[in-house]
C-alpha cells in the first residue's frame, strides 16, 4: 500500500511540476514574443502602427505556437516587399507571413467589396430571373370555371 501511495505521489509532483515548466515556458514565450515586436516596429521608419497589428492575442498565439512546434525561439521581423510591408515570424522567417498595406486603408478596401456585391446581386437575378415562369395566356382558374371572357360557357 505504501508502494502506492508513494507512486501516485510521484506522479502527482511530475505532472504538477511539468505543468509549471509548461506555464513558464509558454510566459517566457510570450514576453520573447512581444520584444521581436517591439524590436521589429523600430527597424522600419514610420511604422508604429505595426504594433497594433502585431501585438494581438492572435498573432502573439500563433507566433508562440510556431515556436513550440520547431522547438525555436520565436522571431518577429517586417520585410518590405514590393508594395507591402510583411510581418514574418517563426523559426525560418518566411513560412509564415502576415501581408499588410504600406498604408493602413487603401481605395481597395472599400471598392473591393462593392465591386463583389454588385456582381453576386446580379448573378442572383439572373438566377432568379431564369427560374422565372410566367402562366400560359388566357388560362387561368377564374376563366376555366366561367368560360373565356368571364361570360357564362355555352351549352
Amino acid at each position: 500500500m505504501r508502494r502506492a501511495v508513494a507512486l501516485v505521489t510521484a506522479v502527482m509532483v511530475l505532472v504538477v511540476g511539468g505543468a509549471a515548466l509548461l506555464v513558464a515556458e509558454s510566459r517566457a514565450r510570450v514576453e520573447t514574443v512581444r520584444t521581436e515586436i517591439e524590436a521589429a516596429a523600430s527597424q522600419q521608419p514610420g511604422s508604429e502602427y505595426f504594433v497594433d497589428l502585431m501585438d494581438t492575442p492572435a498573432f502573439v498565439r500563433r507566433a508562440v505556437t510556431e515556436s513550440l512546434v520547431n522547438d525555436a525561439v520565436p522571431r518577429v521581423d517586417l520585410v518590405p516587399r514590393d508594395g507591402y510591408i510583411a510581418i514574418t515570424f517563426g523559426a525560418f522567417r518566411g513560412g509564415n507571413e502576415v501581408v499588410t498595406l504600406t498604408r493602413p486603408w487603401a481605395p481597395r478596401l472599400v471598392t473591393t467589396p462593392i465591386a463583389i456585391g454588385l456582381v453576386l446581386a446580379i448573378t442572383g437575378m439572373l438566377v432568379a430571373a431564369s427560374r422565372y415562369r410566367p402562366r400560359p395566356a388566357g388560362r387561368s382558374s377564374w376563366d376555366a370555371e366561367r368560360g373565356h371572357r368571364g361570360h357564362p360557357a355555352a351549352s
